[in-house]
């Protein structure tokens, strides 16, 4: 259950003790019986404005209601208040930079990498009483005028290299001495029907997609100390301790080298894609 269906279906008592609590922390005391100071309280926490515009049957009413009679506005027309906070409070999502447009190399288990086209642009929720909220930036990603990657609100660990394996598309993430490859991309945003780039962002801004994945932890294939913190290693730059140097191909498979940036030195794996598996490892000697 998400927390908007939480504060939704919350009882009316525990959340009077929630918006008491509420002042009480910002050194306030609540106005009974005052309808601009019921106002005001909306355009400040628009979090609680959301449940109230919220699109679902009849919820938003029942919420609004329970705020009424929480700060004694009872003699207030349910269905009036209901339609001036609706027409007010609602938000619009709309874009506001112009879509950036870059590439990122597509690397090819055949060495003949292609390109993925990267679009980026950020958005705002805004309302008429003022309230606005940017957010962003959202990519979207695309080979072939296909969708290879979205990210949107609630993606995490978007890939920072793509990989073409006999027509199959994989995506690469790397944390230090942690890889995670996305695994049949197209596949997985194939679901995703458009008219332009706008058009996927509204459909899509808070889209949980099922990703399939494979986390693998790299410090079983390098001895102990190449992820350990090196001379050079400086907490207060709070910089990379390692990352991907390089990655080309090599008999079918990806060879990835990665460089200890505190040290430095390197070492490669190679990686089966398919499988997504590592099929052999390697520090780089004389480094």
């Amino acid at each position: 259950m998400y927390l908007d269906d939480m504060i939704e279906n919350i009882s009316e008592s525990i959340l009077e003790e929630y918006i008491l609590k509420h002042f009480m922390l910002k050194k306030n005391k609540i106005i009974k019986g005052n309808y601009d100071f019921f106002i005001k309280f909306l355009k400040e926490e628009h979090f609680i404005t959301r449940v109230i515009c919220s699109d679902k049957h009849n919820k938003g009413e029942v919420f609004l209601e329970k705020l009424l009679n929480i700060f004694n506005l009872n003699d207030i027309d349910l269905d009036t208040i209901f339609k001036d906070i609706k027409i007010n409070g609602s938000c619009i999502f709309s874009r506001i930079s112009d879509w950036e447009i870059n590439e990122m190399p597509l690397y090819d288990t055949t060495s003949k990498n292609g390109i993925i086209k990267c679009l980026s642009s950020n958005f705002m929720y805004s309302n008429k009483w003022g309230y606005k909220d940017t957010i962003g930036p959202f990519k979207i990603m695309f080979y072939n005028d296909k969708i290879t990657w979205f990210t949107n609100i609630n993606s995490y660990n978007e890939p920072q290299f793509f990989a073409i394996s006999k027509n199959k598309i994989y995506g690469l993430y790397y944390e230090h001495s942690k890889l995670i490859i996305y695994r049949y991309l197209i596949n997985t945003l194939s679901e995703i029907n458009y008219i332009d780039y706008d058009d996927i962002i509204n459909q899509h801004r808070s889209t949980r997609f099922n990703h399939k994945k494979t986390v693998i932890d790299l410090n079983g294939y390098f001895d102990k100390r190449f992820f350990g913190l090196g001379k050079q290693f400086n907490e207060e730059s709070k910089c990379k301790i390692s990352h991907i140097k390089e990655i080309n191909s090599e008999n079918g498979y990806l060879k990835v080298i990665i460089e200890n940036l505190s040290h430095p030195h390197s070492g490669f794996i190679i990686l089966d894609l398919k499988g997504s598996r590592i099929i052999k490892s390697e520090r780089i000697k004389g480094e």
